[in-house]
């Protein structure tokens, strides 16, 4: 899981210019695992493997 690193900013450019170069230093592992992240938040965790099963069970009746 990636972790999140907090600034206290007294200025919004302050502020933009951390967001900006956090997100230019996440690494292509980190930005894809805050991806599947946010996908799991909003779908729920995968099926993907429960539905193959089912589709597995049909076959065989």
């Amino acid at each position: 899981m990636a972790v999140l690193e907090f600034r206290w900013c007294n200025l919004h450019d302050e502020a933009d210019r951390y967001d900006r170069e956090y997100r230019l230093n996440l690494t292509p592992e980190a930005r894809l695992e805050i991806l599947l992240q946010l996908i799991e938040n909003y779908y729920g965790p995968s099926k993907g493997l429960e539905r193959v099963y089912t589709i597995t069970q049909l076959e065989r009746s």
